[in-house]
């Protein structure tokens, strides 16, 4: 799989995952997942013509991105105060 197709199903996956209950269960909010490195295309290519594409989001270029992990999970709110931000 081409990596920035796999880069953005883990990325939907992870903002995608409401669907999930922790009422009454031990829940591992601090699960991480890795994302590979890799090249992928940044930008708006202007594939549906009754879109238009932002000034930010041109021109179109690949990326590198380094290794990284990203949560799992959405951020719970103990997780969000454990880590000491403010709102």
């Amino acid at each position: 799989m081409e990596l920035s197709k796999q880069w953005l199903a883990i990325v939907a996956s992870v903002f995608l995952l409401t669907g999930f209950s922790t009422a009454g269960k031990a829940f591992n909010d601090k699960a991480m997942v890795e994302i590979s490195s890799g090249e992928f295309t940044r930008g708006c290519t202007r594939k549906y013509k009754e879109y238009e594409c932002l000034p930010e989001a041109l021109p179109v270029k690949k990326v590198f991105v380094s290794q990284f992990k990203i949560d799992k999970y959405p951020v719970t709110y103990r997780r969000y105060n454990e880590l000491g931000l403010t709102h």
